[in-house]
């Protein structure tokens, strides 16, 4: 696929409105998790009252789960306010994009989600942008709530924008006569979103191990020379940079 430098300027994905089924205002102290509770049916399975971050992760998956039985061939990402992204499907391997992600840039994420779990999604890469998506709004639910550990859901939001960039890049081999359009909008709008995550994090001054691990993985990926290729394909394929390099 001959990939075209683009504008710095992006426009946002196409949306879909997901209604609220329960109104509610706030959940265990949180209205990011209220937002997502809010459009999941009573007495569904992934709620942990007494871990509202991996209430709010899990729920991602369950909603984004029940939103793809209305879109074949697709997965739906549910990104907060009551919208979601469909993103086709496109033919590609987990196998593959794992062959692309340095060794530096893996991350605590990789075993599990790059290897462990082909023997469940070898054949659906999208599922990698679900990951992402659960730890973006688990890490927007754990920060509201001040929950220990939201710093290490940062942490492998960050390891999954990677990971979308080494879909991507993985597909244009695999899948040379994919529409590109939609997945790149929500590559660009989900980094610059986890991103802001990070930057409001940095700027307040804390910290820990797992804020050196973030400091330690962008430091790799925006500067690194076995991070170079990859990095490379992130900025002709965005048209802007992928993490703030």
């Amino acid at each position: 696929m001959k990939l075209l430098l683009l504008a710095c300027v992006f426009l946002e994905p196409a949306w879909i409105d997901v209604p609220v089924l329960r109104p509610m205002s706030t959940v265990r102290g949180s209205t990011h998790l209220a937002d997502i509770e809010s459009r999941m049916p009573a007495g569904h399975h992934y709620a942990f009252p007494t871990m509202p971050m991996t209430w709010g992760h899990e729920t991602t998956h369950g909603l984004n789960c029940n939103l793809r039985r209305q879109h074949p061939r697709c997965n739906v990402l549910y990104c907060m306010k009551g919208k979601a992204c469909v993103i086709k499907e496109p033919k590609g391997k987990l196998s593959a994009i794992a062959r692309l992600i340095p060794p530096k840039l893996r991350g605590p994420s990789f075993q599990l989600y790059l290897i462990e779990q082909r023997r469940y999604w070898e054949c659906e890469p999208t599922y990698l942008l679900d990951e992402w998506v659960a730890y973006t709004n688990g890490s927007l639910v754990g920060r509201q709530v001040a929950e220990y550990g939201w710093h290490f859901e940062l942490l492998q939001a960050i390891n999954f924008t990677v990971y979308s960039i080494a879909m991507a890049n993985s597909i244009c081999g695999s899948d040379p006569q994919y529409d590109h359009t939609q997945l790149r909008a929500f590559i660009a709008w989900n980094a610059e979103r986890t991103l802001k995550i990070w930057n409001e994090l940095d700027a307040s001054g804390v910290d820990d191990n797992h804020v050196r691990q973030i400091r330690a993985y962008l430091q790799e990926w925006r500067t690194g020379t076995e991070s170079a290729s990859l990095r490379e394909f992130a900025m002709k394929y965005l048209g802007q940079p992928l993490l703030g390099e």
